[in-house]
């Protein structure tokens, strides 16, 4: 599949104006190709751009089938939506987009976040890595690697991870992660976001869907997501033996 250096502007949704000022935002920064939608699927079977920029108007199943289709092909993609929740926004993260942002938000703040898109994206480029990939989590050090890699989480990001990883396989509810974390000033809606967040940077390192949602319950942690289990050496904490996935 054959990489270039455009961004592909894709509009779902969006007027001529948002359009025209997306594309006046990125022009000292990147070339600019739009692409109708229909055309997209299609694309991506033979050219991948540099980054992607879905340009909707309100959330609709056109947009979502977009952004499904570029996280498929590991484009960097940012979302740019009308009357953008919070809901909406952690929806779109944990589908794989990197960056979702309101159509109202002021031009240099939207021409900011561009400049950090296209930033990162060299690093989304990389394909996922090769099933010998596997996560190692020290709690001592409050480190975490991917094979040789280190992955850079916030202190809250980690404690959900390692949360996580002491119940493989379990659904772990949000009410016992919030026990758990010790945080119960955390609304649900914060608690997405930060199950979305760490979901991107482990897949941004080549990882599977470790963190699974289970719709309307909570999350589940999969090893399967790389080759195997996390690493389990002393001080991981108890109750590493894999339970039964529940049916």
């Amino acid at each position: 599949m054959n990489v270039d250096a455009s961004v592909w502007l894709i509009p779902v949704g969006a007027g001529p104006v948002e359009v025209r000022r997306s594309r006046d935002l990125l022009r000292r920064r990147a070339r600019a190709e739009l692409i109708d939608l229909e055309a997209l699927r299609r694309l991506l079977d033979h050219r991948r751009p540099r980054a992607a920029i879905v340009l909707g108007g309100p959330v609709s199943a056109a947009l979502l089938d977009a952004q499904r289709w570029l996280d498929e092909f590991r484009v960097a993609t940012l979302v740019v939506v009308d009357d953008l929740t919070p809901h909406f926004e952690a929806t779109l993260l944990e589908r794989g987009a990197q960056d979702v942002v309101s159509s109202s938000t002021a031009a240099r703040i939207l021409a900011a976040r561009f400049e950090a898109l296209l930033r990162n994206a060299s690093g989304w480029l990389v394909e996922p890595g090769p099933a010998a990939m596997r996560l190692h989590i020290d709690p001592e050090s409050r480190s975490v690697r991917l094979g040789t890699q280190h992955v850079d989480l916030t202190r809250a990001e980690f404690d959900l991870l390692l949360t996580l990883t002491r119940r493989p396989g379990v659904v772990v509810t949000r009410d016992t992660l919030v026990i758990d974390l010790q945080d119960h000033t955390i609304s649900p809606r914060a608690l997405e976001s930060r199950v979305s967040r760490l979901r991107q940077k482990l897949r941004r390192h080549g990882a599977g869907e470790m963190v699974e949602t289970v719709r309307s319950v909570g999350y589940r942690f999969n090893p399967e997501g790389t080759s195997g289990p996390p690493d389990t050496r002393p001080g991981l904490g108890d109750g590493h033996r894999r339970a039964p996935s529940p049916s």
